[in-house]
């Protein structure tokens, strides 16, 4: 039974775990790490080898070379045809990506590889991580270009777009395993998903801080059209104990160690109070379904989760899930 240990306006609810609950891990065998080989890269390339000795995982470092080789002035300055370009783009590039993962660290009992291939953005990394059976996809929050082209908002949406795999995009220095993570939720099954993403990543001694933001924009539609005061408070005051209880029943299916689990519902515009509860929290990683119900699916990835992944300062781990 769960108990209560605050109220709910805003506040946090411990959930004890049940006995007989069994609990479901996220299994990660096999990790791509996506790199452009730029400094800011090189977190991502840590927090992958990281999470690739916590679980004994094997890792791929993948560098993809993009280059137009069909432009004159590319083939004429390197001095060959566009194949011998090609071979001269990739070689040097993949003799350097080996550089660049001895000198971040080794796997303690997993496998290290690395290569670069010719392709197209996305699309390669991708099919390098379904050839790879990638169980995740470690990217850095800025490349080479971060002023005139944001990460976030390319790279990493066109991966969520395009595949099943959870995508961590990693914007800060590793300090140990996750401790602080917080994971918005809308009920659906693939907000689910993104709970147990959240506890499988959580460290021991770590907290899992579970969000509902409640939209009040319904109501201020209900108030203006003419309803008094008092009936938008009783609507009000109803749907949230609604929504307590759709809070309470989402974490009593979720298949996860509830020990590690808190609660709150607050009231505001999704991704400002996400981003505010991520910063109250000081939390290291944030963890969105990026589909969710069908009120949500305008706003997430498009809006929502667009806004907070560029905005929050954690690392942010996304996922399409289940549907």
């Amino acid at each position: 039974m769960t108990r209560i240990y605050a109220t709910i306006s805003g506040e946090t609810n411990r959930h004890p775990q049940h006995p007989d609950k069994s609990e479901r891990n996220m299994t990660i065998k096999k990790i791509v790490y996506a790199t452009d080989l730029s400094r800011r890269a090189d977190r991502a390339g840590r927090r992958a080898l990281q999470l690739a000795s916590d679980h004994q995982a094997d890792l791929l470092a993948l560098s993809v070379v993009e280059a137009d080789l069909q432009e004159e002035s590319l083939v004429r300055l390197m001095r060959g045809s566009p194949e011998e370009v090609a071979r001269q783009l990739v070689e040097g590039t993949d003799k350097a990506l080996a550089e660049h993962m001895e000198k971040l660290g080794v796997v303690e009992g997993g496998t290290v590889q690395s290569r670069a291939v010719l392709g197209h953005g996305h699309k390669t990394i991708l099919s390098e991580a379904k050839a790879f059976g990638a169980d995740l996809l470690v990217i850095g929050a800025h490349g080479h270009h971060h002023l005139r082209d944001i990460f976030l908002g390319t790279t990493a949406e066109n991966l969520v777009r395009n595949t099943d795999r959870p995508i961590l995009v990693v914007k800060n220095e590793p300090q140990g395993r996750y401790r602080k993570v917080l994971v918005p939720v809308d009920f659906s099954e693939r907000s689910r998903h993104a709970l147990e993403l959240a506890v499988s990543s959580v460290a021991d001694d770590g907290t899992v801080q579970v969000l509902h933001v409640f939209n009040t924009a319904p109501l201020d539609r209900i108030y203006r059209t003419g309803a008094d005061d008092e009936t938008v408070r009783r609507i009000h005051q109803q749907a949230m104990a609604e929504t307590q209880q759709d809070l309470s029943a989402f974490l009593a299916q979720a298949e996860v160690d509830l020990d590690k689990v808190e609660s709150t519902i607050r009231v505001g515009y999704p991704p400002l109070v996400i981003e505010e509860a991520a910063n109250a929290l000081n939390a290291e990683l944030l963890v969105m379904g990026t589909h969710g119900r069908k009120h949500w699916q305008d706003v997430l990835l498009g809006g929502v989760a667009r806004r907070v992944v560029n905005q929050v300062r954690c690392d942010v781990l996304l996922s399409r899930g289940r549907a």
